[in-house]
């Protein structure tokens, strides 16, 4: 984690002209290429070229992995984690989406290389998801990107929508409390403040009406928004420091 804090001091000029009076609301994902490419570096370091162990421990997921799903990678970024569980379900056909189009390029690179037939990449705003795709997923999952949306609150509507009824959405985030003060005695808490603070919020707060929840939004505040957008979250644990949400599309 310690080679990361150069790269994000790439954007700290323009962070500093964040806090100024008249300065700007945050910064676009361009300001970011250094740490984005750290990003990839410790996706593939944590994955191993094995699928995420948050697919795996999940039972039932797997099982429809296997036998042949829809899925959608939100925030996909430069496709590590879509690859490999595309390599690993061959019978799957997977999507990745990001409004990056350097992120999608590097993605589609990635899977050309790879040789693999069943994964598409989609430049695509996570807030306005294609009108026909809706009710087409059996699975939609998210990893560390949910809190970086300028509305996440809109990406969790518009993953709802998508979803087949039943269907499950997995939202891997960092395992933080909604209030400061239960934050206290985490040893990965200022680590993650300092995220949050130089990177997740600036880059919300760039577009307009950007919540700015930051990666510190906490499992409190996640559930909540979750329940908001019809989705019932039916498992919840730690995996290496980070809290997944197994959550499910309730039947209307």
């Amino acid at each position: 984690m310690a080679e990361s804090i150069p790269t994000l001091l790439e954007a700290y000029q323009g962070i500093l002209q964040c806090a100024t009076k008249d300065g700007p609301r945050g910064l676009s994902y361009e300001n970011y290429k250094s740490y984005h490419s750290w990003q990839d570096m410790f996706s593939s370091e944590r994955y191993n070229d094995v699928p995420p162990e948050f697919i795996v421990k999940e039972k039932d997921v797997k099982e429809i992995l296997e036998t042949g799903a829809k899925v959608c990678d939100i925030g996909c970024g430069q496709g590590v984690a879509t690859c490999i569980m595309a390599r690993t379900f061959p019978k799957s056909e997977f999507h990745g989406i990001d409004f990056s189009e350097s992120a999608i390029g590097e993605a589609e690179a990635r899977a050309k290389s790879m040789n693999l037939t069943n994964t598409t990449f989609h430049i695509q705003d996570a807030t306005k998801l294609p009108p026909d795709w809706s009710a087409t997923f059996d699975l939609v999952f998210a990893v560390d990107a949910i809190h970086d949306q300028a509305r996440p609150d809109l990406s969790l509507q518009e993953i709802s929508r998508v979803l087949k009824p039943g269907a499950y959405y997995i939202m891997v985030e960092d395992d933080t409390h909604t209030k400061i003060a239960d934050n206290i005695g985490s040893d990965m808490a200022p680590l993650t403040y300092m995220f949050s603070l130089l990177h997740c919020m600036p880059v919300s707060l760039y577009f307009e009406g950007g919540m700015g929840l930051g990666a510190v939004w906490g499992q409190e505040r996640a559930k909540e928004m979750l329940a908001e957008a019809n989705l019932e979250c039916v498992n919840s644990y730690v995996i290496n420091d980070e809290r997944v949400f197994v959550s499910k599309k309730k039947n209307n």
